[in-house]
């Protein structure tokens, strides 16, 4: 999981549960139903219980696209979501206005109002009660996160005797291979949630035995006792210490390598050659304590996502998505906020939006689809658009600051003045305290290299006209991955005593 963990050294202590707060038993009408059933025509359905805080990763988005695409889901049970509390979602902070934003129009895209609950309120003694309440209608509980270190709602879920449905990435897989009482799921896959919703709340023998195991199996795993007995049997089996230099470790969302590499995500679709991406993998494993990876994409992040997962490839230490508008970090997703308020300034999301709608010939991707920072833009029609200089010139005649960004003849992003790769780069380079010549970034598009500047080193591949005009940017002789790794090696990027 880390770079710098030794395995036989270490050893997982499962946190503990209090069992006694949270444990199964009727609870026909719990003080926070009356406000559900406010939202639901069949409050007697079985319900697919989500509970979470109101953030990106959480994927709640993904789960409200999975119930509202099966109508079979949709006659079988309700949906209820529990995402925080909430007063005035205008008053809230950027993050969880984009993500509760989002749940409503969802619902009203797919027209939900009866089926879906989504309280504003609920306390603390009300987390226990939900679990019995949708145990004892035979629902169920679902983690779709994108990813999920531990997932406590899950074993609070369990203990109370509520089977569950949980993110294949991260502690799930253990919980649910500890307790036998649920299914792991590919958050990205909505189609395989709602299939796999349907058949847990259709198949009662199944459901009975998941709702006994998630019982028995948190006692036995998750209960505080189970916890101090793993923790002491691991203190017992210490050896005497043996005094020896401690290697640094990693901490939050810090970059300890002292170089950074990043690769255009084009250069992975379409799929390389197995060989040569095995070469690149193996590449990355063999440097990793000296230089950290990233991607940097067009493609919002779920799609990204979706794509390494189909090249069975780790999320990366950076990901750079959406034009330069996100930066995440690690398999745990993290996103710099500092980034986001950085190019926030006088980012005017909605004017960009509305003029867009009005310029004749071009088509929006939907809000629920777009980045907050970004709006992503079709020409469905060349014979009535203007063109994206005459488009670049109404941005700037309305006073709405913004960049425009081609993607290929058909396709473009408008994006705050501050985003851009490049920018994005340096900003990374600067927070991590890394060189600006201890970073090669390496595209196949001139857009991939936009706005690098300074002392970064750029390589591309492919032979684009347009970049074949910079003589500060190599021209890899080969293509896809070999050009990649023909780019590192003119650069001897990975020599102590290259001259870097």
């Amino acid at each position: 999981m880390y770079d710098w963990a030794n395995a036989e050294r270490m050893r997982v202590i499962p946190p503990g549960v209090n069992v006694s707060r949270f444990e199964p038993g009727p609870q026909p009408s719990p003080p926070i139903s009356t406000e559900l059933r406010r939202f639901l025509r069949a409050p007697q359905k079985p319900p697919i219980l989500a509970l979470s805080r109101p953030d990106e990763r959480k994927n709640i988005a993904g789960l409200i696209h999975a119930y509202g695409q099966n109508p079979d889901l949709q006659a079988r049970a309700n949906l209820v979501i529990v995402a925080g509390t909430r007063e005035d979602i205008r008053d809230m902070t950027a993050g969880p206005r984009r993500v509760l934003t989002e749940i409503l129009l969802l619902i009203d895209r797919y027209d939900l109002y009866g089926r879906a609950a989504y309280p504003r309120h609920h306390r603390p003694e009300d987390v226990p009660d939900l679990y019995r309440w949708a145990a004892g209608l035979g629902g169920v509980f679902i983690n779709p996160a994108l990813t999920e270190p531990f997932g406590l709602t899950l074993i609070e879920a369990a203990a109370c005797g509520l089977p569950i449905l949980a993110t294949e990435n991260g502690g799930p897989k253990d919980i649910i291979a500890n307790c036998q009482n649920g299914v792991l799921i590919d958050p990205l896959s909505t189609e395989e949630i709602g299939e796999k919703l349907l058949s847990m709340l259709s198949d009662k023998t199944i459901w009975q035995s998941y709702a006994k195991n998630g019982i028995a199996g948190v006692r036995r795993y998750y209960s505080w006792q189970t916890h101090v007995d793993h923790y002491l049997t691991a203190l017992d089996e210490l050896p005497h210490a043996v005094p020896q230099q401690q290697e640094s470790i990693p901490t939050g969302k810090r970059i300890t390598a002292d170089r950074l590499l990043f690769l255009g995500a084009r250069l992975l679709d379409p799929a390389p050659i197995p060989e040569q991406q095995e070469e690149l993998v193996a590449l990355l494993h063999r440097q990793r304590r000296k230089m950290a990876f990233g991607l940097v994409s067009f493609r919002p992040l779920h799609e990204l996502l979706t794509l390494l997962k189909q090249r069975r490839m780790n999320v990366p230490d950076i990901l750079i998505t959406r034009g330069g508008t996100q930066i995440h970090y690690g398999a745990s997703l993290s996103r710099d906020q500092g980034w986001s308020r950085h190019i926030g300034v006088d980012w005017q999301g909605d004017r960009v939006y509305d003029l867009l709608a009005e310029t004749p010939g071009v088509q929006i991707v939907g809000r629920s689809g777009q980045g907050f920072y970004a709006v992503h833009g079709f020409i469905h029609d060349n014979a009535e658009f203007a063109g994206l200089a005459a488009l670049n010139d109404q941005l700037r005649n309305n006073d709405i600051p913004g960049r425009l960004i081609a993607l290929n003849p058909q396709e473009f992003l408008v994006v705050p003045q501050r985003a851009s790769f490049g920018f994005a780069i340096r900003y990374v380079a600067d927070r991590h305290d890394i060189a600006l010549n201890h970073i090669l970034v390496i595209g196949s598009a001139y857009a991939d290299l936009d706005l690098l500047g300074g002392n970064i080193l750029a390589a591309q591949v492919g032979g684009e006209k347009d970049l074949q005009q910079h003589e500060d940017i190599y021209q890899s002789q080969a293509s896809g991955l070999p050009g990649a790794m023909e780019a590192i090696t003119h650069y001897d990027f990975l020599s102590n005593n290259a001259a870097i």
